[in-house]
């Protein structure tokens, strides 16, 4: 039996990797970089969740700097 991988799977799979780069980042705005791309996927991932009919993750408020 195998499983299948929704595209939520995918999009949190990239967010993970972005975080990771965040991480590791050489410097602020590579950083700043890096967790704006996570953000990216991780909506993507809340709007393929609902478009499959799940509730999803509650909305994360914009964080202007």
């Amino acid at each position: 039996m195998t499983k299948t991988h929704s595209a939520e799977d995918y999009y949190r799979a990239c967010a993970a990797e972005m975080m990771a780069k965040a991480q590791s980042a050489p410097s602020k705005a590579s950083r700043r970089a890096y967790l704006n791309l996570a953000l990216n996927w991780a909506q993507q991932a809340a709007a393929s969740d609902e478009s499959e009919g799940g509730a999803g993750p509650p909305a994360v408020p914009s964080k202007k700097n």
